[in-house]
Order: structure tokens, then C-alpha cells, then sequence
């Protein structure tokens, strides 16, 4: 998102010289080590800018326009900044250190007088907004542009070679000793085992995948893994697999996989097998995957299903781009005759059906399996795809 969106907020009264930071004093910050908290960099330009060159250690922020006006009217909570922040790593880093370590975020060039010319833009916004949540946020006067020139080797310019699954740079991270409140470890805590979305159907990371005690435990002899690198542990087991190879990133077409991810839940379902759909974190990829199986499966709206996972899986946070290809997939199960009483795929070889799956509706099906009620006409009204979505 570019950084200088105009919004319609008042942010006038940020005191834009008390927020400074100077490129000196972001490197000094850097440079400082030991087991005190160090500094978490954002970065707010478009993602094109951030993978041709960043400050060292920074992390990706991203504001999605359905986290837009929530962030304008305020209600954004403070624990679900992380939702902001692109990446499974990226989100756990913010989300474990924001509240000890110093956030300065920064875009390109801007500086204190442009701070001041530009109180609505969403940079500004998001400055004011961290802020006003508690977090001890500054930004980068100058931007990168000024960093960059100033410290050219703390900056990383090339990042074409990075090829790793869901990783950042090493923050030192690992030495500090920072504590949290009970709260926030319900919110964000790792799970030991498989959580249950249908009686089949399991979310998990890649703790839970290689644990086959564990999966025998649960039934489960299906596995999707929706990664590109973590093995297929147990094909020898007598597991089935089917490998997506994406990662979280924003360039990634996780919505192309949609077709063959539903149907190799559904051939789960049908051979009464518990299935693991499962990513590096649990809480992005394999979320959004599991959130698409809903919307089609059982007719529901994006909000709705995203609700019904939340609801058993707090910690949930998909990339942003893949908010908006489950947006996007909402609108062509919208649109699809499918969903209108008009639907002729059974007359048109290999055609995929987006119809909901009418055992879901019948009364034979298990009441557990049902999310919400669907009415004779389950296609998603358009004042109902147009709704503000809970996602946090």
C-alpha cells in the first residue's frame, strides 16, 4: 500500500518532533545487544520497494482495506496489531517483543515537516494509532532513503536469493527474557495438538505433522501440507499427502490451489478419515485454506467461517494477501450459477461444482458438522458480502 493513502482521520495532534528518530539513533538502537529489548522496524512501503532493499531485521506491515477503517475508527485492539505485520514469523516476532522492544516504523523519504503536511495519511495513522495502544513507537526521519545513505550496511538490498521458508533475519530475539500476561499467552499460545474444526477436519503446524503418535492418536491418516519444504513425514505409514507448495508471502497464489485443497478434504471426509491441514505456524496458510473449505462446503460467508475457525483457534492470522483472494473467492462463489438454482455442472464433464455440499444441509448430517444455519438459498447476498469483516 503506498505509503501516503490519504484516509479521512484527524491526526494533527501527533507531535511529530517528540516521535523522530533519527537514522543515527535507529542505528544505535541496531547496534545494541545484551538481554535488554532491542527495536522492531517496520517497514510500510509497497512490498516491490521492501524486496528490493530494507533495514536490516525490519518487518513488512501491510494495512488491507478490510483492516483499513477499523484502524481509523479505532478499533483495532492492541493484541491484534500482529494482524498487520506480513508473515507467520513476522507476526509471532511483533506479537512476543512489541511490548518491551522500541517500534519505529518508516516509509521512504518522510520527515518531520512532510509528518506534519500529511496528518491524514495512513502512515500517520498507523504512527498515531500505536501509540495511542501503548506501544513506545517512533519513526525513521528521513525514511530509508536517508538510512540507507547514511548506513548502507545496515540495510539488505538483495533479497532475489532468499529462498527460505517463513524466515526474517536473526533479531537476537532468543536471549531476551520478557514475560507476558496470562492473556497473552491464551491469545498466542503454541498448541501441542491438532485443533479441531470438524470432527474431521484438524488444523495444525509443523510441530503437529511430524508427530505420528499424534496423528494416530486423532484418526487422522490424511495430511495437507501447504508448504514447500516441510517433508511428507509418513507416506510410508500409511498416510496420504497432498503437498501445496506456497509460502507466506505476498506474491503468492495460494486461491489457485483452492479446487484440489477442498476436494482432498472432502475425499477425507467421505472416507470417514480425519484429515491435518497444516503449514509452518498453523495460523496463515493452512487457515485460509481451511477458511475457503468452509465458504464453499457449507455455503457460508467469508466472515462467517473465518468466525467459526477463530472461535476454536484464537491465534489465527493469515497473510493479507490471502484475506484478499478469500475476499475475492467469496465474490465468484457469489456469482456462481451454482449458487443461484441454476447450476448445470453435473451435464459438463470435470466441471467443479461450488455448490454447498448437500449433506452439510441434509438432516442426516452430524450437528456438529454444522457451522450456522443456511437457508434454502445459499447464495451470499451482496449487502452480506459487502459487510464489514470481524477478522479480529
Amino acid at each position: 500500500m503506498p505509503a501516503q493513502t490519504t484516509v479521512n482521520n484527524n491526526c494533527s495532534d501527533i507531535d511529530s518532533m517528540a516521535m523522530s528518530r533519527s537514522p543515527d539513533m535507529v542505528a544505535e538502537l541496531l547496534g545494541s545487544g545484551g538481554n535488554e529489548p532491542g527495536v522492531l522496524l517496520l517497514d510500510f512501503r509497497p512490498q516491490t520497494a521492501f524486496s528490493k532493499g530494507h533495514v536490516r531485521h525490519a518487518l513488512k506491515v501491510t494495512i488491507p482495506k478490510i483492516l483499513l477503517k477499523r484502524l481509523e475508527n479505532g478499533s483495532l485492539k492492541s493484541s491484534s496489531f500482529k494482524s498487520l505485520i506480513n508473515g507467520d514469523e513476522g507476526k509471532e516476532i511483533f506479537f512476543k517483543h512489541s511490548s518491551t522492544a522500541s517500534i519505529i516504523l518508516y516509509d521512504a523519504k518522510s520527515r518531520n515537516c512532510d509528518i506534519n503536511a500529511n496528518s491524514d495519511s495512513s502512515f500517520v495513522l498507523l504512527l498515531r494509532r500505536l501509540k495511542e495502544n501503548g506501544f513506545r513507537v517512533g519513526y525513521l526521519d528521513g525514511g530509508f532513503e536517508a538510512f540507507q545513505m547514511n548506513y548502507p550496511n545496515l540495510c539488505v538490498t538483495d533479497t532475489s536469493s532468499d529462498s527460505s521458508e517463513d524466515t526474517l533475519p536473526d533479531l537476537g530475539f532468543d536471549k531476551l527474557r520478557i514475560e507476558h500476561s496470562p492473556e497473552d499467552k491464551h491469545e498466542y499460545q503454541v498448541e501441542n495438538f491438532p485443533v479441531e474444526i470438524l470432527p474431521y477436519l484438524y488444523l495444525g503446524s509443523k510441530r503437529e505433522c511430524e508427530n505420528l503418535e499424534l496423528l494416530r492418536q486423532y484418526q487422522i491418516t490424511y495430511v495437507l501440507n501447504v508448504t514447500p519444504n516441510i517433508p511428507n513425514h509418513f507416506e510410508n505409514d500409511g498416510l496420504k499427502y497432498l503437498q501445496i507448495p506456497i509460502r507466506d508471502r505476498w506474491n503468492q497464489n495460494l486461491a489457485e490451489h483452492f479446487p484440489e485443497a477442498i476436494d482432498f478434504i472432502d475425499e477425507a471426509r467421505s472416507s470417514k478419515s480425519g484429515i491435518l491441514v497444516h503449514c509452518h505456524g498453523g495460523v496463515s496458510r493452512s487457515v485460509t485454506v481451511t477458511v475457503a473449505y468452509l465458504m464453499q462446503k457449507q455455503g457460508l460467508s467469508l466472515n462467517d467461517a473465518y468466525d467459526f475457525v477463530k472461535q476454536r483457534k484464537a491465534n489465527i492470522a493469515p497473510n493479507v494477501n490471502f484475506l484478499d483472494q478469500l475476499q475475492d473467492f467469496e465474490s465468484e462463489l457469489a456469482s456462481s450459477p451454482c449458487r443461484s438454482g441454476r447450476c448445470s455442472c453435473s451435464s459438463v464433464q470435470g466441471k467443479k461444482c461450488m455448490s454447498p455440499d448437500p449433506t452439510f444441509l441434509s438432516s442426516s448430517a452430524s450437528s456438529s458438522e454444522r457451522t450456522t444455519p443456511l437457508s434454502t438459498n445459499t447464495s451470499i447476498s451482496s449487502a452480506e458480502s459487502k459487510r464489514e469483516f470481524d477478522f479480529l
